[in-house]
């Protein structure tokens, strides 16, 4: 049963452009579900649209079956984290993430026990007392997450929530929000640009472009399979070639080349793509043949630009051989690994 659901929201400023467009999104019981792009797409819209900060211009948002697209913000017993964490500077630790249920108006005696409890759950027990200014920004999300569970909310939001820390400490955090959320089995809707961040803790992932949600899958699904040049590109995809026509049931025709692929060619494939360390080299005199005009270290690899028939490509191949800038470089590509997409 889906906990959250977007029917068809779409979303105007005043007389300008739509930010979102016939948006729609089930979410199930218990999932972490991530809204990826880039900026301007409308993932922090959205969020903001199901908190209850923005009205829809149309469209619903049910929780449970419960249409709140008309409820205020404080009825619909939703929790926000944002990037900025908003913790009381002048409040403990303890006393911030009491703050929720204090507007609760519960007993003294339940708030102690809650917060106890989550502070217990967040690793914050020995920081009770502090106040944020005395806190890491690692420590003082964590605050913020305590604060936004203690309420037991329908569903959290987190609206870029490891944006301000630094490398390391992002890849701590994401793995200690999914460990909360798996552990509460919290329903959770997570935005960020960060395609590695959201493919590490999702159950599905929806990119966004433009107000539409150009695909919404499994993280694996989206990594293998994207549908859209615009997902391809997004998470990382490199190569794109232009495709002008089919040949036979199992290739197309790509420039003056023909490009054989594992599956049925499809008549609305705009272009075939593949990732660089997909292409395989090949000894000299067979397959393909590129010429060599950047050559990049990427430590487990070297990245070839290369000049083909087929356009220009990138291409990775091993260290222990690494092929010169103005040499050829002879490639072939496997045919289950080219993937046809659409526009």
């Amino acid at each position: 049963m889906a906990r959250l659901t977007l029917d068809s929201l779409a979303m105007t400023y005043g007389h300008g452009d739509p930010i979102l467009h016939d948006l729609s999104l089930a979410v199930a019981d218990g999932q972490l579900v991530s809204l990826l792009g880039p900026s301007g797409s409308g993932k922090t819209t959205t969020l903001r649209i199901i908190a209850g900060l923005l009205q829809q211009t149309s469209g619903t948002i049910k929780v449970d079956d419960e249409d709140i697209s008309r409820v205020s913000v404080y009825k619909r017993g939703l929790s926000m984290v944002f990037q900025s964490y908003a913790l009381f500077p002048h409040l403990t630790v303890f006393a911030n993430v009491a703050y929720g249920l204090k507007r609760q108006k519960l007993s003294k005696a339940d708030i102690t026990a809650k917060v106890t409890a989550i502070l217990q759950t967040t690793g914050l027990t020995d920081l009770a007392e502090r106040y944020p200014q005395e806190l890491s920004g690692g420590q003082q999300q964590r605050v913020a997450l305590a604060r936004a569970l203690v309420v037991d909310p329908r569903l959290l939001l987190l609206d870029e929530p490891l944006s301000n820390l630094d490398a390391k400490l992002r890849v701590a955090m994401r793995e200690e929000i999914r460990r909360l959320q798996l552990q509460l089995h919290t329903t959770t809707i997570f935005v960020t640009h960060d395609q590695e961040e959201c493919f590490a803790i999702s159950d599905k992932v929806a990119v966004l472009n433009q107000g539409k949600i150009e695909q919404y899958a499994a993280p694996e699904e989206i990594y293998h399979h994207p549908q859209t040049e615009f997902v391809a590109r997004f998470i990382g995809f490199e190569n794109f070639l232009p495709v002008n026509g089919t040949v036979a049931d199992h290739a197309y025709r790509v420039g003056d080349q023909t490009v054989a692929v594992a599956g049925p060619t499809k008549p609305d494939a705009k272009v075939l793509t593949i990732r660089p360390n997909q292409i395989q080299l090949s000894p000299d005199d067979q397959g393909l043949s590129g010429q060599v005009t950047i050559r990049t270290y990427l430590g487990s690899a070297y990245r070839y630009t290369v000049d083909s028939p087929l356009g220009t490509l990138q291409i990775d191949g091993p260290t222990e051989t690494p092929v010169a800038i103005g040499a050829p470089l002879h490639f072939t590509l496997p045919a289950d690994q080219l993937l046809p997409l659409e526009a």
